[in-house]
């Protein structure tokens, strides 16, 4: 408060005594300084104009005078001639363009505006002699009251004339401003208002189309004092601008509707505008009441009209216009801070408009080609439409007009006007004033929902009649192609705001299936949005047209969330649900592996999931049991498999694609064939229309394919009821083929044979429909004749017909025959067959298989053996050759040659002697020469290695311990050529018979067995062969064949196979950790190693077999003593029996201890050096077992002391430390001092510790 009560006495105190001096204002200034503000084109015209409007004048007439710079010259450009006959409107527009180019390049000394509007009242006077008073009007568009003062960038002195006055402005001093106001002559007293103008600087009239526009031109003026030449701009009005211009501030006038020009009072432009409404629309799409976005305005009334804008004598526009009566409903509050801003109240209605091109007026201008020399007039009313048309593309230019237009653009096609308040130029809306800004944006928002109800119209005008195509949607959409807007983005953005603020649905043209040619309107949110031309293709949803997804309008509804986008997921769930057609098919395909994609793994799950229908087939397929696409190029009516993509579908893509991204496999022949004879089309095999085209086609491929699938297709077709016939179908062998030798009873073939032999063979093919070669037919089975019936008729009913007729015969017809009937001769007895014996009852028909040549059962003396019964047959002759190739055998089978030596060896051993010398049977030398030829391969299939057949010795055995009755039969897995003691061996005249015919080891026969092998027949018959005198040859042989690995030492280590005499003087077989091998080792002491065998035995035992055996045995893991382990555990095993049996023997007893105490030394000694008696189990069987040698005194009855042996656990026996306790006490203590720290290492315990004193006094000691 202080501070304001200074304040307060310092201006009371400067009122009374200061020096007093007004402010003054440079009026000139100030003027200079407001129009610097209005600096856009034709600012002065758009004040007045205003202003026109607002005073509900109908008409505006511009009148400009001038005078010519130069004298007038007339040019070839600026001469028009006129035809002599009436006037037509084009020729009155024609005149009216010559008039106008007369003034081109004049100066022009007035200008003069007149409008016949409500004339001025006082209080208008007032109020235009006064500076920023502004219009208190509510319903005028002036607020500020400055815009009348823009007339002074023209003239310094302007007059007003209205009704019976004028006013007259007078500079004084070129500061202050006067203004004079005076009664108008009698004469000059009208209902207008005219403002009159004299140029107070020079301008130029420019009204040449073609000549530099600009805004000021360069005049050469002459300097007559220096008689030089310079540069002086001056500025300059360009009619044809200035008739644009005003053909658009026609676009909203409230009442004006008709502006005119005159130059120097000649009529030379004239514009009207005339409105004719349209009926309210009755459907889906009618206006309803409702409130702006923040219900600051109430939108009641809603106007359709078509205003047509025209040129006297010229071309006329029609556009659609839009009048919304809006009651005012802000609250008071708001309107008050905005009353204050303007100095007036908001009106309390208001009308909002929108102006807009039809469909019908879109359509024709974007397909219109301009002229070279178009009419100026028609391009002044193109301006009007808020539409820019370039290069067959339409985008939005519609403007925001607050009384006349502006340059802030929409965003929208849509000129839009209505109450807003402008910043001070009238050039942008005001969007900064805080309280102003919420009025502006309110109505910027109203226009958007307006314009959204003319989108609703637009849309839902023939919903109910026939549907649109894409190109009438297109067009709709044209004024809404949402763009930002210029030079404020937000005023475009509060519209788009306000477009979708509504709640319902937003209706947009979409394809429901890609095959529809018509659109469907569908509201937003069931709508969906895809990018990609081939979704739009195959997917079968409510989408956007392809040609409409990159429209502002869409763009704005993705922008916004309002419409649904296509992802890869609600294309995934549509198209599992779908079938697909044909075409939609291959368009998902080239999506899948198009960029767009690129995901091979998403494109495979896809592949996997879906179905689409074949139109050839009619069936619905699913994509993922297609394997293969035609790479055969098979006729076309020939349906192909099931798994086989079709041809129409295969035919778009490339091989790579196919293959590489669809992962389908070429269709060979092979599967064609097998799903016609096999598959899900074998029924197809026997119709008579398609069975042919097949088997041509089958045919005539052969020679494409490979030998292994030539082999399969022959098996499968030999099997298939494929080949049509004069009794039907039948399958290849039941089938023949016709000729000389076919008969009429049996079902010939009826097929276009050709023969693949003959020179005219293509040209044949060509002729022929479907033909099929004959060697085709042959090669699946087809026949030429019945070997049965043949044989019949050509044998006769002999019982054995003449064989070298018959064969002769065969050989004739051999070409003939096909693989089944060759191989059917093969098992048919029609042959006769004997033996060298040639009895009657060998003489009988056989299989060719069963029987030889003669030659080999002469060779071998083998007269039951079945031949030929052509005993002369020349081996070098084609009959020969014939035989043998239908089976009849060069040599008997191997079994029965080998039976053969068997049954020759038993005879022999029955005839000769013993002493007589072994000799090697024929069949056996036969077999030995024939082997490598005829028998190896028979070998090595069959077990023929387990026969016995091979003459040899005994195990053992040599020549010279042989004779002719030792000589046995073994098989070649049982034999080897060495003699041993534990294999037969084959003779050696038998193994100098093979060597000179092959390696005998082709037979699976070895010099010597493995040592594995050897022992393995060893263990086998050991209780036979193993005693102490066999076992050293044994053993040395077994050392002769290899050293034995560590797999094999711990296998055989668990096998008891070394013979040991037992204590009754019998043989025992024992394991090798067992037994020890002594070795020649002396010393003075006494060791293990050199105890006597009788002191030794049942503890250790040793075995000697010879220097040889004993290597073998060193080699299996015998020792020659034991180890620390290996002791402790035959103490612990042996300790009992070892002691026992010895019949008081003293002697005995004491020299076994004296062994034992030795024994229990050796462990005492590693106790200290190694810890291998520390590994369990042998540490816990140590400490719990009785093993441990210990002496107690005992007392007899006699008192005498004994000392007595025992055998027990360590924790038995007490280890001396006390001489009183022992000699008290009797402990089992052990035999000397060297075996107490094995003994305590294992339990054993002092024999202190373990004793408890207890002292108690027995008696008083007196002292003296």
């Amino acid at each position: 408060m202080g501070e304001f009560t200074l304040l307060d006495h310092l201006r009371s105190m400067a009122q009374q005594n200061g020096n007093e001096q007004r402010v003054q204002v440079n009026q000139r200034l100030l003027i200079d300084k407001m129009l610097a503000r209005y600096s856009s084109d034709f600012v002065v015209f758009r004040e007045l104009i205003q202003n026109s409007d607002d005073a509900k004048a109908t008409s505006f007439h511009f009148e400009i005078t001038c005078e010519p710079l130069r004298p007038p010259a007339t040019s070839a450009k600026t001469k028009i001639t006129l035809p002599s006959k009436e006037l037509t409107a084009q020729n009155e527009s024609l005149l009216m363009s010559n008039t106008v180019l007369k003034f081109h390049n004049s100066r022009i000394t007035q200008l003069r505006m007149v409008n016949n509007g409500i004339v001025f009242e006082e209080t208008d006077w007032k109020r235009v002699a006064s500076i920023a008073e502004g219009n208190t009007n509510v319903d005028s568009v002036g607020q500020f009251g400055v815009g009348f003062f823009t007339v002074f960038s023209y003239c310094d002195e302007p007059i007003i004339t209205s009704g019976n006055e004028y006013m007259a402005f007078v500079w004084r001093d070129d500061i202050s401003l006067t203004t004079y106001r005076c009664q108008l002559p009698i004469e000059q007293q009208s209902n207008q208002t005219s403002i009159i103008l004299k140029m107070k600087t020079e301008y130029i009239l420019i009204t040449e189309a073609n000549t530099d526009s600009s805004e000021n031109r360069v005049k050469l003026a002459k300097n007559t004092a220096k008689d030089t030449t310079k540069k002086e701009t001056v500025p300059s009005i360009d009619f044809n601008q200035l008739k644009t211009y005003l053909a658009k501030v026609l676009s909203f006038t409230k009442y004006i509707n008709e502006i005119s020009v005159k130059i120097n009072g000649d009529m030379v432009f004239n514009v009207k505008k005339t409105k004719v409404l349209i009926p309210s629309a009755q459907g889906k799409a009618q206006f309803k009441k409702q409130s702006s976005v923040h219900s600051i305005l109430n939108l009641n009334r809603f106007e359709e009209s078509e205003q047509t804008f025209s040129i006297t004598n010229g071309p006329s526009l029609t556009l659609r216009h839009i009048a919304v009566d809006a009651a005012v409903t802000i609250n008071e509050k708001l309107h008050s801070q905005i009353q204050h801003t303007m100095k007036k109240r908001l009106p309390s209605n208001i009308q909002i408009q929108i102006l807009y091109a039809s469909n019908d007026l879109i359509a024709s201008r974007r397909s219109r080609t301009p002229p070279i020399d178009s009419d100026p007039n028609a391009e002044i009313l193109n301006s009007l439409i808020p539409l820019k048309f370039e290069n067959g593309r339409v985008s939005p230019s519609g403007l925001i007009f607050v009384g006349l237009g502006t340059h802030q653009t929409t965003g929208l096609g849509m000129h839009a006007f209505s109450h807003l308040i402008p910043t001070i130029e009238r050039e942008n809306i005001d969007l900064q004033d805080a309280y102003i800004s919420i009025w502006n944006t309110e109505l910027l928002m109203s226009i958007g929902q307006i314009a959204r109800l003319i989108y609703d119209r637009t849309m839902l005008a023939d919903f109910n009649k026939s549907q649109k195509l894409i190109d009438d949607y297109e067009i709709s959409l044209t004024s809404y192609s949402f763009q930002s807007s210029v030079p404020d983005g937000k005023i475009g953005k509060a519209i788009i705001e306000g477009f979708f603020v509504l709640k319902n649905d937003i209706f947009l043209p979409t394809q429901q299936k890609p095959s529809d040619k018509c659109l469907t309107l569908v509201p937003s949110t069931t709508a969906f949005l895809a990018r990609s031309k081939r979704i739009h293709n195959f997917l079968s949803l409510p989408l956007i047209p392809f040609e409409l997804v990159d429209s502002g309008f869409i763009r704005t509804l993705e922008k916004c969330g309002l419409i649904n986008v296509a992802d890869r997921s609600i294309i995934e769930k549509k198209i599992l649900s779908s079938i697909l057609s044909k075409d939609e098919l291959i368009e998902l395909i080239q999506w899948l592996f198009s960029e767009d994609v690129a995901d091979k793994f998403y494109a495979k799950r896809i592949l996997l999931s879906i179905s689409f229908n074949d139109p050839c087939s009619h069936c619905n397929i699913q994509f993922r049991t297609i394997q293969y696409y035609d790479a055969l190029n098979t006729p076309s009516m020939l349906p192909l498999p099931s798994n086989t993509l079709p041809r129409d579908i295969t035919a778009v893509f490339s091989k790579d694609q196919l293959e590489n991204q669809l992962s389908l496999t070429p269709l060979k022949l092979i599967d064609l064939v097998n799903s016609y004879c096999k598959g899900d089309m074998s029924r197809l095999i026997s119709d008579p229309k398609l069975n042919p085209y097949f088997l041509s086609f089958v045919s005539t491929s052969l020679s494409q394919i490979t030998k292994q699938q030539l082999t399969q297709i022959k098996q499968i077709l030999s099997k298939c009821v494929c080949i049509p016939t004069t009794k039907g179908m039948k399958i290849p062998r039941e089938s023949f083929i016709p000729s000389e030798l076919t008969s009429p009873e049996l079902p010939v073939v009826s097929l276009n044979i050709i023969q693949t032999d003959t020179d005219n063979n293509e040209q044949l093919s060509q002729d022929l429909e479907n033909p099929v070669t004959l060697l085709f037919l042959k090669q699946i089975g087809c026949r030429i004749f019945n070997i049965h019936a043949w044989a019949d008729n050509r044998v006769g009913s002999d019982r054995f017909p003449d064989l070298k007729k018959l064969i002769r015969l065969l050989m004739k017809e051999r070409d003939n025959m096909t693989e089944e009937d060759f191989a059917e001769l093969k098992v048919k007895k029609i042959f006769t067959g004997t033996t060298l014996e040639g009895t009657e009852e060998t003489k009988q028909l056989y299989i060719p298989g069963e029987l030889h040549f003669p030659s080999v059962a002469a060779s071998l003396g083998w007269c039951t053996l079945p031949i030929i019964d052509w005993l002369d047959i020349n081996p070098q002759s084609s009959e020969f050759a014939f035989l043998k190739e239908i089976g009849v055998q060069e040599t008997p089978d191997l079994k029965k040659v080998l039976e053969r030596i068997t049954q020759e060896h038993t005879e022999k051993q029955q005839k000769q002697t013993s002493n007589a010398q072994y000799e090697i049977s024929l069949t056996l030398e036969f077999f030995a020469e024939k082997f490598k030829q005829y028998y190896l391969k028979s070998w090595k299939k069959d077990s023929h290695g387990e026969y016995p057949f091979l003459p040899s010795y005994s195990p053992g055995k040599t020549i010279d311990e042989c004779n002719r009755n030792n000589v046995i039969l073994c098989a070649a897995k049982q034999v080897f050529t060495a003699v041993n003691p534990l294999f037969p061996s084959l003779l050696p005249e038998v193994v100098k018979l093979f060597q000179r015919h092959f390696d005998i080891s082709s037979l699976g026969i070895e010099g010597r067995p493995t040592l594995k092998q050897a022992f393995n027949a060893m263990m086998e018959r050991k209780n036979d062969l193993l005693t102490e005198q066999s076992a050293s040859r044994i053993f040395a042989y077994l050392n002769t064949i290899a050293l034995p690995n560590e797999t094999f030492k711990r296998e055989i280590s668990q096998f008891r196979f070394i013979p040991l005499q037992d204590n009754s003087n019998g043989t025992k077989l024992v394991k090798p950790s067992e037994v020890f091998i002594r070795t020649n080792v002396t010393s003075s002491k006494t060791t293990i190693a050199n105890v006597h065998n009788f002191v030794s035995r049942g503890l250790i035992d040793y075995v000697d077999f010879g220097v040889d055996a004993n290597a073998f045995l060193n080699n299996m893991g015998v020792c020659n003593y034991p180890r620390p382990a290996d002791l402790a555990e035959l103490l612990i095993q042996r300790q009992a029996t070892y002691f026992a049996n010895i019949n008081n023997d003293k002697d005995l007893l004491n020299k076994k201890a004296l062994f034992y105490m030795d024994c229990l030394r050796r462990l005492a000694y590693y106790v200290d050096g190694s810890n291998e008696l520390d590994s369990e189990p042998l540490n816990t069987r140590l400490r719990t077992n009785a093993w441990c040698l210990g002496y107690q005194t005992v007392v007899d009855a006699n008192g005498t002391n004994e000392k007595r042996l025992k055998i027990v656990k360590p924790n038995e026996i007490y280890l001396e430390d006390n001489s009183v306790y022992s000699m008290q006490l009797y402990p089992l203590l052990p035999p000397n001092k060297e075996l107490e720290k094995l003994y305590e290492h294992f339990g054993s315990q002092w024999l202190s510790k373990c004793v408890k004193e207890n002292p108690k006094i027995l008696g008083k000691i007196n002292y003296y």
